[in-house]
This record gives structure tokens, C-alpha cells and sequence, in this order.
């Protein structure tokens, strides 16, 4: 469980960084249950954020996140894993960055890249060679996503027929009461009738 610490005298919580998740075993593709593909992933998430805190007016303090990077590395599953200097080899199959950034005039307020920097393969216990070359310039516009949103779009991509339980989830519900809020500030602000494009970005 995540715990947050809010600073009365500053009304931050300053920058906080949650241990990595890792997501093993789950299945590259999937159309339902008993449907398992013969291929798996192994997903690992970090992420790297700041949150300020704001009292409410019924004197309750609402932490809500200032800047966010949610990384995530796909890695393809070892079902036998081969061992050199205490590492397993492994292929990367995929790494993006899904970021909050409301400061950055050029950069969509919420936005996804696609990124060449895998976790860090001595936190892991794992060895691969990256292959990927990104454009890492390329930053698209995205729906908010923290991470909530990361995790629960991945049981969409790889279990979709647990969203619904998901959803009802008792621990699930939990853990979201738990993390801070979006901010809606960025964009409240440029909105007045219909979307633009310039919407997207800060004013």
C-alpha cells in the first residue's frame, strides 16, 4: 500500500518514488478464458512522481499530483531461464513512458512516448541487449494517465474478462483511495465551448 505524508507547513508532499511492480507471467495475447497465448510478459513498472496537497473545505487535505512519469518495460517471459554471471537473458519487447508534464509549453499536458531506456537491468536480475531505437521526440496526446489508469489499462490489454471484477474490486478500491488525484486545473482553464487542439498543451 502506498502511504502519503503531506507537509502542513509547506502544503507539499515533495518528490516520492514507489518501488517497482512487476507484472510476471501475464499473456502476450489473449481473447478470453482458457484462451492463453503461448507467449508471456513479464511487466515492470516505475514510476517517479510529485504531489502537492490542498485543504479541502471541509478541512481534509486532497494530494494531487504536480509531475508524473509512469515507465513501463515489457519483457518476454523465460520459461527455462538461462543463468550468465547471475543474470537472466531476456529480449525487451517493449518500453513507454506515460508522463504528466505542466510546465513544458511543447509537450501535451498528458502524453505517451515510446522510449529506448528499459529498466535497469541490475534491479531485476535480468540481462538483455536493447535493440530498441525510438524517436523519442514523438509525445502523444494522451487521456490522463497515472497509476491507476497504467494498470488498469493493462488488464485491459492482456485480461480484458477481469475488467468488470476489477472494477468491483474491494483491495482495487482501496488502493485508488489510496493515490492522489489528476490534475484538471491545466486544461479547465483553456476550455471554454469546444475542444482545440492547443487544448492539449498549457497555455
Amino acid at each position: 500500500m502506498i502511504d502519503y505524508k503531506y507537509d502542513v507547513r509547506t502544503g507539499l508532499l515533495g518528490t516520492s518514488n514507489v518501488p517497482i511492480l512487476q507484472i510476471i507471467r501475464w499473456p502476450l495475447h489473449l481473447r478470453g478464458p482458457g484462451h492463453a497465448s503461448k507467449k508471456q510478459l513479464d511487466i515492470y513498472i516505475e514510476l517517479n512522481h510529485s504531489i502537492k496537497g490542498e485543504q479541502t473545505e471541509n478541512g481534509n487535505v486532497e494530494h494531487i499530483l504536480t509531475e508524473s512519469k509512469v515507465k513501463v518495460t515489457y519483457l518476454l517471459h523465460v520459461d527455462v531461464p538461462k543463468y550468465q554471471n547471475n543474470m537472466i537473458d531476456c529480449d525487451v519487447i517493449e518500453v513507454v513512458h506515460y508522463d504528466l508534464a505542466q510546465k513544458a509549453s511543447d509537450h501535451p499536458i498528458f502524453h505517451a512516448q515510446f522510449a529506448n531506456d528499459p529498466i535497469n537491468e541490475s534491479l531485476i536480475n535480468r540481462r538483455y541487449t536493447n535493440t530498441l531505437s525510438r524517436l523519442e521526440q514523438l509525445r502523444i496526446a494522451t487521456p490522463p494517465m497515472d497509476l491507476r489508469a497504467v494498470l488498469f489499462g493493462l488488464v485491459a490489454d492482456h485480461v480484458p474478462y477481469a475488467l468488470k471484477d476489477l472494477s468491483q474490486n474491494h483491495l482495487w478500491k482501496s488502493v485508488e483511495q489510496k493515490l492522489p488525484s489528476m490534475p484538471c486545473d491545466s486544461i479547465r482553464e483553456q476550455i471554454n465551448g469546444r475542444m482545440k487542439n492547443t487544448h492539449w498543451y498549457p497555455p
